[in-house]
Parts: C-alpha cells; structure tokens; sequence
C-alpha cells in the first residue's frame, strides 16, 4: 500500500437494492481503521485483511466490494534530473506532490508521491531554472501515455514526431562553409602592386 493510503471505511453493496448496512440475519458489516472485516450482532465475528477484495457475506446474493475513502497517492517518476540538483521538493511543489524519494543506483530520476485525485493535473513535462538555464524533466505516470514534446500527441515517441522531421525538412539548406584549405587553394593569386603610371 503506497504511504498515506489506509482504509477508513468500507461499503456493502448489494445485488437487489435493498438497505445496504445489513442482510438477512441483521449481521453488518465494517471495517476498522486497519482496514479488518468485523461482523458481529449474530455472535459470529472474524478478523482479516479487507483491502482490494470482494466477496460473499452469508448470502450468495449479497456480496460487499471495498471502497476507500480517504484519499491516496500516485507515484509520479520524474526523470533527466541534473545531478547536482539538491532541492527536490521545488520540483514536487511544481507538480503537486508531498513527498519525495530518490530512486537507488538511479541518479536522474526520483519517485513523486501525488494524491490520488491529482493524478490528472501532473504535467508530463515540468520547466525548472537550474543554474541559469530552462532544463525540462519528464513526468511518468503509471498507466498514463507520454506526450510528445514537439506537438503533444501521445501516439508517437518524441524522437520520431512528423512535425518535428517537417521542420527539419523545411530549413533551408545551408551551404558549409569551406575550410581553411579550401580557402587557400581557392584564393586568387595576389595581384601585383600597381604602378604610378597607372593612376
């Protein structure tokens, strides 16, 4: 379970919609902070983990399904950061994030953690000021496409977007300039001085 998350409540649903908190026998069902299915009130009560799962409460047409209610975190990865770059928080703050991990054996990249309902907001590229210039650092979501950074789709790798190879295309093309050997075969012999007759 990402850090923060924990079930606060859980919900009981049912396939005929009668009152949702009971069935039958007038057992219910909860769930405590640590997120532990307690029924009671029939005398029978059990204790085990809840998150994540679904299943039958004495009836075959009842079945509960757990919903957490507090809020989560997503793990946002954030990539081509500088190596000297010291304040990783100001890059959290830039995309809404909490906290802060670096990933081990990986020096350009660091672990995010974005609540959940933010997920759809983070940026897939952040601009920061390192050292007097504009560097860009990618954002990966789990699950989410990356854009390109030439024309924002997310169907094709930047490194491969048409409309980047139909701006190269369009540049005029340079001649090269000649170097320096070029330049002396190709220099025109020294005229001779010119003589006062020819004033």
């Amino acid at each position: 379970m990402l850090p923060g998350a924990r079930l606060v409540a859980c919900r009981l649903a049912r396939l005929n919609h009668q009152d949702p908190r009971s069935n039958a026998h007038g057992s219910h069902l909860t769930a405590n902070k640590c997120g532990r299915e307690k029924t009671s009130s029939d005398g029978l009560s059990w204790d085990r983990p809840l998150h994540g799962k679904t299943g039958d409460v004495d009836e075959p047409k009842f079945f509960y399904r757990i919903k957490i209610l507090e809020k989560e975190t997503t793990s946002a990865t954030v990539h081509w950061i500088p190596p000297t770059l010291r304040s990783l928080e100001k890059v959290a703050t830039a995309i809404g994030g909490t906290t802060v991990e670096k990933i081990p054996h990986k020096t350009d990249q660091a672990a995010i953690y974005v609540p959940r309902g933010k997920g759809d907001d983070i940026p897939h590229y952040v601009n920061i000021k390192f050292k007097g210039e504009i560097t860009a650092l990618l954002v990966t979501v789990p699950g989410r496409r990356t854009k390109c950074r030439h024309c924002g789709d997310t169907s094709h790798w930047s490194k491969k977007c048409p409309t980047l190879r139909q701006r190269q295309l369009s540049r005029p093309i340079q001649q090269p300039t000649p170097s320096y050997t070029e330049k002396v075969q190709n220099k025109p012999p020294p005229e001779a001085p010119a003589s006062e007759a020819d004033f």
